[in-house]
């Protein structure tokens, strides 16, 4: 009847209901919380590494150094962020410098998809600070992972042309030119070659 209290049958049903919806819920939010954890709690490595990027792009390269210096230091020092200050270092001229942050990276855990242009932005450095056969050896290694680019093969092409191994440098270009076929750089310097032509052979 109307106004009249619930049975406790009902009652009891209605409560155990009611219990699974809440504990179905604070399930989920549970889960949800787990699912962005890490995102919150991870270090902001790759922030840095982003706006170290876009501030070097700008030419300010020492405030650039500044936003990466926390995630440099220590054992823990994050592989891009290294990466990305072993670039900005390389434009400063600091070729020591450099050095030691691209092979730091390296070591400390490149992702494999990152390796190849760490590679080969060390291998320029190497270049420039006179050592040719560690130069070559990180071009070929760089060349030699099956995450190699165009860019990659045009680098090595042109430090084997720069040796005087234009055979080489032939190959790797055109190498760089079926990968990337829009890019006119290697194409630029085949087109030079064949024409008995001195391509540009300084570092870059």
């Amino acid at each position: 009847m109307p106004g009249c209290a619930p049975s406790p049958s009902a009652w009891t049903a209605w409560t155990r209901r009611r219990h699974r919806v809440v504990t179905a819920t604070l399930a989920a939010v549970v889960v949800a919380a787990s699912a962005v954890a890490p995102a919150i709690t991870a270090p902001p490595a790759r922030e840095r590494v982003r706006a170290a990027a876009v501030l070097s792009t700008a030419g300010r390269l020492a405030a650039a150094l500044d936003v990466l210096e926390p995630a440099l230091e220590g054992d823990g020092a994050d592989p891009l962020a290294l990466d990305q200050a072993g670039w900005i270092l390389q434009q400063e001229g600091r070729l020591d410098d450099a050095r030691a942050d691209y092979e730091r990276a390296l070591a400390g855990g490149m992702p494999p998809a990152r390796q190849p242009q760490t590679r080969t932005r060390l291998a320029r450095v190497l270049e420039a600070l006179g050592d040719q056969a560690g130069a070559a050896r990180e071009h070929d290694l760089a060349a030699a992972s099956p995450h190699a680019d165009a860019g990659t093969f045009e680098a090595r092409g042109m430090f084997l042309l720069r040796a005087g191994d234009v055979a080489g440098a032939r190959r790797d270009l055109e190498t760089a030119t079926r990968l990337d076929p829009r890019w006119p750089a290697p194409r630029e310097t085949l087109r030079r070659l064949d024409g008995g032509l001195s391509p540009e052979a300084s570092p870059r």
